[in-house]
């Protein structure tokens, strides 16, 4: 049986609970944004119901629930209101529901939503007077009203009036002193949690820094399931420790996303690895 993932608090993770406890703190609207696969979901699913950020409730915006009414139903179920009658009638029960409660809202993905359902989590913020986290990818940016984007111009600007702060997660990696999206530290702590059987060695440790850094490669998932899979191939051949080069001869075997949420579920299910990512 896949055995439960423990959250890891690494660097991207510590600025978007930075975000999401003054977001918390002040009642208002916050943002956080960066490519896929560096923790952002992971995150917001570990501090579901953590009091420490308003007891917050995760809605994730799929193709399914990006227009109003579907993203009203969507949370009306979340709070187990019923999801019948008008639009009008489902979003009073949830603001019934919700005002004076100041718990946290958090919505992820939102890059995908339709310009009108940015009106809603905006009036949703205003009726109840509860905190707002908003995720997505950098797109989200502009439509947030930081930049005029055609449709978006007249609801974006009056969402970034409330947004108290934001943060590109990967800002650190630009300017003058770039640093890594993760410091060495961090993929340190992923592999103690991952509780695997063998030793990895410093240049591991260093080619999955590199990896989970590297933007537009994968991210954090790709770089653990090349761990994973690097794990299986050295336990099975009796090595003692898992080194760069393990992890080079396995990364052509991941070759996305879903490649690697696969080869890390297979892997971890046969081997009794911890999943983390």
């Amino acid at each position: 049986m896949l055995r439960k993932r423990r959250f890891v608090e690494h660097t991207v993770a510590a600025e978007i609970l930075q975000v999401a406890s003054i977001a918390c703190e002040t009642c208002k609207m916050g943002v956080v944004f960066g490519p896929a696969q560096i923790g952002k979901t992971m995150t917001l699913e570990a501090i579901q119901g953590d009091p420490r950020y308003g007891d917050p409730i995760l809605i994730r915006i799929d193709e399914s629930i990006f227009r109003p009414f579907a993203l009203a139903r969507a949370i009306a179920a979340k709070f187990d209101l019923s999801t019948w009658g008008t639009f009008d009638t489902v979003m009073r029960r949830i603001v019934e529901r919700l005002v004076g409660t100041k718990r946290m809202l958090m919505f992820d993905e939102v890059e995908r939503v339709h310009h009108r359902t940015l009106e809603l989590i905006r009036d949703l913020h205003d009726q109840t007077g509860c905190p707002v986290l908003l995720c997505g990818k950098p797109q989200i940016y502009e439509r947030l009203g930081f930049r005029h984007a055609g449709d978006f111009s007249e609801v974006t600007d009056q969402l970034a009036a409330r947004i108290i702060i934001r943060r590109d997660l990967t800002e650190r990696t630009r300017g003058k002193n770039p640093q890594p999206l993760y410091t060495l530290d961090d993929i340190r702590n992923l592999i103690k949690q991952a509780e695997l059987k063998l030793h990895v060695a410093p240049d591991a440790v260093k080619w999955l820094q590199s990896r989970a850094s590297t933007l537009g490669t994968g991210g954090i998932g790709i770089a653990l399931g090349c761990l994973y899979l690097a794990y299986k191939v050295a336990f099975v051949q009796d090595y003692e420790a898992i080194t760069a080069a393990h992890l080079d001869d396995v990364a052509d075997l991941t070759i996305g996303h879903e490649d690697a949420q696969r080869v890390a579920e297979v892997v971890a299910e046969s081997s009794g690895i911890r999943r983390v990512v």
